[in-house]
Parts: C-alpha cells; sequence; structure tokens
C-alpha cells in the first residue's frame, strides 16, 4: 500500500509540475531557472525540439542521481525520467491558450510546479531534471535543498537575462522564490504538526504536573536566571501536538494567568511518543 501511496505521489506530481511548466511558464519565455530555463539558452545556440531536449537532460540527471542518491531514489527517478517527458510531450499537444498577464502566469507557475516537485520529494523521489543537483548537494553538504535551489536557478536567471532580457528574469526570481516556499510547505505536508512550548511561571510544578499527567507529554525542566529581576527560576519546556495547543494555554493559565509562555513551530520530531504514535485521534487534549 505505501508502494502504491508513493508512486501516486509521483505521477500526480509531475503532472502539476509539467503543466505548471508548459502552460504558465514557457509560454511567457520566463528566465526562471530549472529545465525550462536550459532549454530557453540551449535554443538560441541549436534547434532543438522541447520534448527531446528535456528526455535527454532528464536521462544524464537520471544516471547523477542513480550514482550518488542510491538505488531507491533511483528507481523513484526513473518513473519521473519516463512520466515527466511524457506528461510534457502530452501537454505540448493539448493547446490550453491561458491568457492571463506574465505576473499571474510566474506567480501560478511557481505554485503548481513547486508544489508538483514537492510530492515528488515528500517520497524521496524527484522529478529528474534540475532538482537533482541540489538534491545532490544537500548530502554532500548538509545545506538545506532550498538553498541550492534558490543558488543554482538564481545563476541560471542570470544567465538567461543575456538572452530574455531583464524584465522576463525578474519574473523568474518571482517564480524561484514562489517555488521555493511551496517545495518547503509541500514536503512538510505529511509531518506530524507539532509546537514546542517554553513556561516560565513560579508555579512551574503545579505546570508541570498537569502536562505530564493530563496532557501525557513529557517535559524538560531548565534551570534559568532573569537577566532583568537577577532571580532564579524554572523553565519548563514541552513538545505538544497542534491539537493540544489551546487546552495547554488553558491549563497553564489555571495555575498562572501571568506565566510566561514562548510558543514556535516544529516541523518534525523524532522519538517516543511522535514517531511511533499509532493513533492520532487518541491523543489526550483535555486540560481541566
Amino acid at each position: 500500500m505505501k508502494k502504491i501511496r508513493e508512486y501516486l505521489y509521483l505521477t500526480i506530481g509531475n503532472l502539476i509540475l509539467t503543466a505548471g511548466i508548459v502552460y504558465f511558464i514557457l509560454p511567457h519565455n520566463i528566465v526562471s531557472g530549472g529545465t525550462s530555463t536550459l532549454y530557453i539558452v540551449f535554443s538560441h545556440f541549436i534547434e532543438i525540439d522541447k520534448s527531446l531536449f528535456v528526455s535527454i537532460f532528464s536521462f544524464l540527471m537520471f544516471i547523477l542521481g542513480f550514482i550518488i542518491l542510491g538505488f531507491d531514489f533511483a528507481k523513484k527517478t526513473l518513473f519521473s525520467t519516463i512520466t515527466f517527458p511524457a506528461f510534457f510531450y502530452l501537454f505540448e499537444n493539448i493547446k490550453l491558450n491561458i491568457a492571463i498577464d506574465p505576473l499571474l502566469s510566474a506567480i501560478y507557475g511557481g505554485i503548481l510546479s513547486g508544489f508538483g516537485l514537492g510530492l515528488t520529494i515528500m517520497v524521496n523521489g524527484s522529478s529528474g531534471g534540475m532538482d537533482i543537483p541540489p538534491l545532490i548537494l544537500h548530502k554532500l553538504t548538509k545545506i538545506k535543498t532550498s538553498i541550492w535551489f534558490l543558488v543554482i536557478d538564481g545563476t541560471l536567471i542570470f544567465t538567461g537575462i543575456i538572452f530574455e532580457g531583464i524584465e522576463k528574469a525578474l519574473m523568474g526570481f518571482l517564480v524561484c522564490m514562489v517555488f521555493v516556499f511551496v517545495v518547503e510547505k509541500t514536503v512538510t505536508l505529511n509531518a506530524i504538526k507539532s509546537k514546542k512550548i517554553e513556561i516560565i511561571s513560579d508555579k512551574w510544578e503545579a505546570i508541570n504536573n498537569d502536562i505530564q499527567e493530563k496532557l501525557e507529554r513529557g517535559t524538560t525542566i531548565y534551570d534559568i536566571y532573569g537577566g532583568y529581576s537577577a532571580i532564579n527560576k524554572k523553565k519548563i519546556m514541552c513538545i505538544i501536538f497542534d491539537k493540544q495547543y489551546q487546552n495547554t494555554i488553558e491549563l497553564i493559565h489555571k495555575h498562572d494567568e501571568h506565566a510566561f509562555i514562548i510558543v514556535s513551530d516544529v516541523y518534525e520530531v523524532k522519538g517516543e511518543g511522535f514517531s511511533f504514535v499509532r493513533n492520532l485521534d487518541n491523543i489526550k487534549i483535555e486540560g481541566n
């Protein structure tokens, strides 16, 4: 079942990614980075069909990904290497005249292509195109994939200024920023949504007990020193599920309405009680 879901994500992801490129980015010759910009640059030197260029480039990236990123990644990339050019050829022959402003086209192109690629990366795959170099560089350097997307696509966009002018390049930067933002948000869709809560209160013992007993969440207690008050205090830190947030705040305020509370979003948590949770519907949320 897991394999079926993964390849369904790959298929839908490649379909959406290709639609964003073919119907929103390429018609306006937007220099947005990626395979589409490579084609725009190459087309000024050699006459080559778009679909053929995409097929050749996707194959070369597949070989590179197989060597560096491994067999599981290569299997899924091979699937994308076949489906992405197939969708590209299909959409190239389905003429849709989407007559919208180039600026809107850039925004929607970034949204669609970012969401499509995010779905493929979510299941450890790729589109088989220019997204492979950032994934390789992430593995080698541990720098975020999104940073490498910005660096590589930004370089291509600057190159594209020579051939397409600054206006299309500026729209390309817009596509790139939207694309990277949507990719990051899409990749975390399957993550269990959590929050980190830090609490400073004189009633810390009662609050700590209630968090553990009523919410069934673990806590960590820190010794802290007030820079202004010059008083030693205790700080509680705990990770809760999003659905427990409101009850946690009510629980804290029941003991101390003036408690100092810091809340931040957590995108991934590994360990007992989170990555090993069996049924989120049974999580305790009663705060009273």
